[in-house]
Formats: C-alpha cells, structure tokens, sequence
C-alpha cells in the first residue's frame, strides 16, 4: 500500500519571495522616511512620558537621527532578505534529500537523515549554497555576491555600519557585490556600450544598432574606518537579483527532480507553478 506525497513548489518558492517583497517594501519606506524633512517627531505615543530622550528641536541633531535610521532600516532590510533566503534554502535542501531516497517514483521508508538536515540548517547562506552545489548539483549565478551582503548586513547590526577589521573581504576592504541587468548596444560596426537602466539623461541610438540585456557584476569598496553607505538603487537591484536567483534554484530544482524520474506538473517555468508528486511507502 503506498501513498501519494505531494510537495507545493509553490509554498515554498513563496517563503524566499515574501522575504524580497518584505524587504523590498520596508527599504522603501524606511527611505522615504528617512529622507522626510517634515518627519521630527521621535517621542513614542503615551499619556505619562518615561524620559529615555528629552524634547529635541535641533535640526541638525534630528537629521542626523534620521540618518542613522536610514542606516538601521537597511541593516535590518538586509537580515530580512539574508534569512528569509536561508529558511528557503532550507526548504530546498530538504527537498534535494527526499530526492536523494526516491526510486522508482516512491520514497523509501527512511525519511531524509535529520542530522544532515540540521547541520545544513546551521549554516550561513554562502555556505549553504555551496553545500547544495556540492551535493545536489543546484545551480545559482549569484552565490559569489552573499558572503558580502551578509557580513554587510553584519557591519550594520553590530558595528553601526563603520567598517572594522572583522568586515574586510578583499585586502583590508569590504567589497560589498551584486548583480544587476544591464542594456547592452550594439553598433553595425559592432561597437558595444551599455546603458544603466536608471540613466536619466536621453541616449542616442544609431539606426541599425542592436538592443539586448545582459546581467552585468557591479561591486563597491568600502576602507577600515568608512561608512557603509548603500545606495538605494543598489538596494532594489539586489533585491531583484535575489528574486531571480529564487527561481534560478526552483529550475534546477526541477531538473533535478526530472533526472530521477519524478513526475511533474509543470504549468510553465515562467510562473514556477509546479506540483511534485511522490509515492510514499507506508
């Protein structure tokens, strides 16, 4: 007798995507608020006020509260992203290893091995995409850019963003690193140039030149001492570089699962709409 087990893709493809759009949203308005002259009031709401900050009315001084909630905001924007990724992750993982004890389109008894669950689960996210590289064969473009969005996100949580010692990842320096597309123009003559999406200035395009995109590597040093200043822009390509490396790991996911000969509903990669459907031995 055997039951049927179905694993939601969807479900847990959601996981990663809340914590982007989560992030997404809290950067967004973090930012605009911490840009918003007309915001000084701090003080928490309450009849009877417990004295932890006295009435400020010095701009300068509100300003510069305002700058360093604008600082907070992506520290905790980036822990948003770092562990909403890990806990899917985790779910893939999992999956990789309910792949690993199918045979013949059932699982086995033995569920997957619940100490290698849990060491995996206590891993940083670098080092958990390399383990489902190693492992599982899962592919991902951007897995060089986490180790420093993650000691980043470090810098900002316990050292108000100034750059340490305990930070640097290239000779003395944190070289924070992502991914973004890029327009790409090519000439007749078959010069190229490329275009930043958030060019604002007109750019002229000579007749018969060829547009195409391509994702292009960007990176930014930061010195011992220095302030780790994020750009906004560079916080959305991020976030949009996670999003798509979402559905890099759910495809070759599905490969994966394919190659073992596990059936699949697929209602187009595009969408990620997918049901896996396992037998289970009872």
């Amino acid at each position: 007798m055997s039951q049927k087990m179905t694993i939601d893709l969807d479900k847990v493809l959601e996981k990663g995507r809340l914590a982007v759009r989560r992030a997404y949203i809290f950067l967004g308005l973090g930012y605009h608020a911490s840009n918003d002259e007309s915001l000084t009031e701090f003080q928490l709401p309450g009849l009877f006020q417990h004295t932890v900050v006295p009435d400020i009315d010095d701009e300068q001084i509100i300003r510069k509260f305002r700058e360093e909630f604008g600082k907070w905001v992506v520290g905790n924007g980036l822990r948003e992203l770092v562990e909403g990724i890990e806990s899917f992750l985790d779910e893939i993982y999992w999956l990789c290893e309910v792949l690993n004890v199918v045979q013949n389109g059932r699982v086995e008894e033995d569920a997957p091995d619940k100490k290698k669950i849990g060491t995996f689960q206590e891993k940083g996210i670098a080092k958990k995409l390399k383990m489902l590289v190693d492992e599982h064969g899962i592919q991902t473009s951007t897995a060089h850019c986490f180790p420093s969005l993650t000691q980043a996100r470090h810098c900002l949580t316990h050292r108000r963003g100034i750059v340490s010692q305990r930070d640097v990842t290239d000779d003395d320096k944190l070289v924070l690193r992502w991914k973004t597309l890029q327009l790409l123009i090519r000439t007749k003559e078959g010069e190229e140039f490329e275009i930043d999406f958030d060019e604002t200035e007109p750019v002229h395009i000579e007749k018969d030149s060829s547009i195409s995109m391509k994702w292009a590597e960007r990176s930014v040093a930061y010195e011992i001492g220095q302030s780790l200043e994020i750009q906004p822009v560079w916080l959305r390509q991020i976030c949009f570089m996670i999003n798509f490396m979402i559905g890099e790991i759910a495809k070759s996911f599905l490969e994966i699962a394919r190659l073992k000969g596990v059936k699949i509903k697929d209602k187009q990669l595009k969408d990620v709409n997918v049901g896996t459907e396992l037998d289970k031995e009872n």
